[in-house]
C-alpha cells in the first residue's frame, strides 16, 4: 500500500499496475502470483531486505465455454486457440490445480460423470414426494 512500509494488499484488492501503469487484469492467476510475490516480499521485509515490484508473467488465458469447447490466447502475439483439444487441454490444467490428489480425483470422476452422463454426480435426488417441513412447493415452470 502506498505510503504504509508494513501493509501488503494481494488479489482484487491489490489493483496492481504494470511498467506502464495499466492495471492488471482481475484474473485468478494474477491474483495467486501476487499473493506470492507478497509473501516473498514480507519475508524479505523481515529480514532486513529491499522490497521487489510485482511483475505479472503472463502464461495466457484459458475459459471452458460449453460442453468440448473451450477457447485460450497464448504468448504475447495473443495466438486464439479453441475447440475440443483446448477443452480437454483445461480439464488437465485445472485438474492439475486442485491441492490434493483426492480432490483431482473426485473432480475428474464429477467431470467424467457430467461429461458422459449430463447430471452431477454429487446431487440428492429424493423421489418420494414429500417435501421437508419447512421447504415451499417449486415454482411454476412456466415463466
Amino acid at each position: 500500500m502506498i505510503g504504509l512500509s508494513n501493509v501488503f494488499i494481494a488479489g482484487d484488492l491489490a489493483n496492481a499496475m504494470d511498467a506502464q501503469g495499466n492495471a492488471y487484469p482481475q484474473l485468478a492467476a494474477v491474483a495467486k502470483q501476487a499473493g506470492q510475490h507478497c509473501a516473498r516480499n514480507i519475508k524479505r521485509m523481515i529480514e532486513g531486505q529491499e522490497l521487489e515490484p510485482f511483475v505479472y508473467k503472463d502464461r495466457g488465458i484459458l475459459a471452458m465455454v460449453g460442453r468440448n469447447a473451450a477457447i485460450t490466447e497464448l504468448g504475447k502475439a495473443h495466438h486464439q486457440l479453441s475447440g475440443p483439444v483446448v477443452f480437454a487441454a483445461w480439464l488437465g490444467i485445472h485438474a492439475g490445480l486442485l491441492p490434493s490428489v483426492r480432490a483431482r480425483f473426485e473432480a475428474v470422476i464429477e467431470w467424467a460423470w457430467v461429461y458422459f452422463l449430463g447430471d452431477h454426480a454429487s446431487q440428492i435426488i429424493d423421489r418420494t414426494g414429500r417435501l421437508p417441513e419447512n421447504a415451499s412447493a417449486p415454482a411454476n415452470d412456466a415463466i
